[in-house]
């Protein structure tokens, strides 16, 4: 009995090596694939975190840029308001002063209508030999307009100037934020 008493031993011993063997061998490989699993997440991260800074810088330099321009068409309007108000006040000043000058007597005239009396004074003195002109106060040259086709056409004189105003600022305006848009 001794003797397969110690064989037993030597197949219980046996077993449990190679038992031991592949239980160690597995633990080892799962180990392992473990370990290779784990440096693969490590480099998808490291990508991940790399795109994402890449991402990050470029939304920066877009935001930047973008701020540039606001900033850029910010002060354009504001140089095109001040522009536009200052030609209109300009405008109103001079419309204010033509209307002191209605208000005071001057008036329009329309050079296309001459007056009988003018075409009789013009005769009389290139007939004669004087040297004095006529330097009446220009009713001779034409007819006067009345004070209200007078203030009306200054009126839409000065309203024409401004819509002149409006289109120059919105043309400058146009080209240049053309030039802003365009910019890379």
């Amino acid at each position: 009995m001794i003797p397969n008493l110690k064989t037993y031993l030597i197949i219980g011993a046996f077993v449990s090596s190679i038992a031991g063997s592949v239980y160690f061998t597995s633990q080892y490989k799962d180990g392992q694939y473990a370990i290779k699993e784990q440096k693969i997440r490590e480099a998808y991260i490291v990508e991940l975190q790399k795109r994402q800074d890449e991402y990050n810088k470029k939304v920066e330099e877009l935001n930047k840029k973008a701020l540039e321009r606001q900033t850029e068409l910010a002060n354009l309007n504001s140089e095109l308001e001040r522009k536009y108000a200052n030609a209109n006040k300009r405008a109103n000043q001079t419309l204010a002063k033509y209307n002191d000058l209605v208000a005071n007597g001057w008036r329009l005239r329309d050079p296309g209508t001459k007056t009988q009396s003018s075409e009789q004074l013009s005769k009389a003195t290139s007939g004669s030999d004087s040297t004095t002109t006529n330097s009446g106060n220009g009713t001779t040259c034409g007819r006067e307009l009345s004070r209200e086709a007078s203030d009306f056409l200054l009126r839409f004189a000065s309203d024409a100037d401004k819509v002149v105003e409006q289109l120059k600022v919105a043309q400058e305006y146009a080209l240049r934020l053309k030039q802003i848009c365009e910019k890379q």
